[in-house]
């Protein structure tokens, strides 16, 4: 079996988190149903614990009940993000040798980037975001970043008092991320979750480098979805 298309799964020891899109929620799975996901999809056990074959069968019905599994093939390849190591910070505003002129087309970009993800996340269904996401990542075909990434990063962070509304994660990772690829430089949106107590969280990723926050904090949330 699989899990459904739109439908994510992370393992957090013994336990698992669902992200659902197109239900926009997150589902907590407890050992039983985790141990059922991870053996119906060919994932590594947790358990060390045999399951009978009632008990299986029982977690099957309520996987595929709830939307979670299915015995479709899977549509897209499902990505994963390596562990970050380290974090790329907007230029020090106090040194000298970031005085530098914003590129006004750059700054426009990062608003209209912004822009574009408020409406979004305010007036779209969550799965419409994700799609418009993945339909900015940077093609092989397309041109590349006439810009570095810390000229980029700069930008975006030196327009980010000129849009009115508090920061968040969602939003500004997922204009971040839209205004990074818009402008030739390859970006990952990544979702985590972390347990006791629940809380889920997203960020901007390049390879192993975390590019809005402090790598270390990042490591405390598990995977569970890729843009």
């Amino acid at each position: 079996m699989n899990l459904a298309p739109n439908v994510y799964l992370a393992t957090v020891d013994d336990r698992s988190v669902v992200l659902d899109l197109d239900r926009d929620r997150y589902v907590g799975l407890g050992r039983s149903l985790t141990r059922a996901a991870l053996r119906l999809t060919g994932g590594p056990d947790p358990s060390r614990d045999d399951e009978r074959a009632s008990e299986l069968e029982t977690g099957r019905a309520k996987l595929v009940a709830q939307g979670i599994l299915t015995t479709s093939p899977p549509k897209t390849l499902r990505r994963t993000a390596p562990s970050a190591t380290t974090s790329h910070w907007p230029s020090d505003p106090t040194d000298d040798a970031s005085h530098r002129s914003m590129d006004w087309k750059a700054g426009l970009s990062a608003l209209r980037a912004l822009t574009d993800a408020q409406v979004s996340l305010r007036t779209l269904p969550f799965r419409k975001t994700i799609a418009l996401v993945a339909r900015e990542k940077v093609r092989p075909d397309h041109a590349r970043a006439r810009r570095t990434e810390q000229d980029l990063i700069d930008t975006f962070y030196g327009t980010r008092p000129w849009f009115p509304v508090k920061p968040i994660c969602r939003l500004d990772a997922v204009a971040l991320c839209i205004f990074l690829n818009r402008n030739g430089l390859d970006a990952d949106l990544v979702f985590g979750v972390r347990l006791d107590p629940f809380h889920a969280h997203c960020w901007v990723q390049r390879g192993e480098a975390v590019l809005n926050e402090a790598h270390d904090g990042v490591l405390k949330y598990t995977p569970i979805m890729v843009v």
